[in-house]
């Protein structure tokens, strides 16, 4: 089920803070902002979990800003994202 942020309240959390999502876009972005000030690669770089008011994972943004559903725990191949920021090939 696709969750529409400017429906449901949605929460990121990187590290220990915690952010209103507004919609995919803008989550992908802020994340990928803050890890390119900060200076991180990959290995480094906090995960970045939405969650919907009851605290459970609904998706989550990969380092490359690619917004996808469920929890990182749970991907595979199959799994498409909600949101691609990258152009398409």
């Amino acid at each position: 089920m696709l969750i529409d942020p400017a429906r449901v309240a949605l929460i990121a959390i990187v590290g220990r803070s915690h952010h209103p999502v507004r919609s995919w876009p803008q989550v992908s972005e802020a994340y990928r902002r803050t890890i390119a000030r900060l200076g991180l690669g990959a290995s480094h770089a906090p995960r970045c979990e939405i969650i919907d008011g009851e605290g459970q994972v609904v998706a989550h943004v990969s380092y490359n800003g690619r917004v996808w559903p469920g929890d990182v725990r749970d991907w595979s191949p199959d799994i498409r994202p909600i949101y691609d920021p990258l152009p398409l090939r």
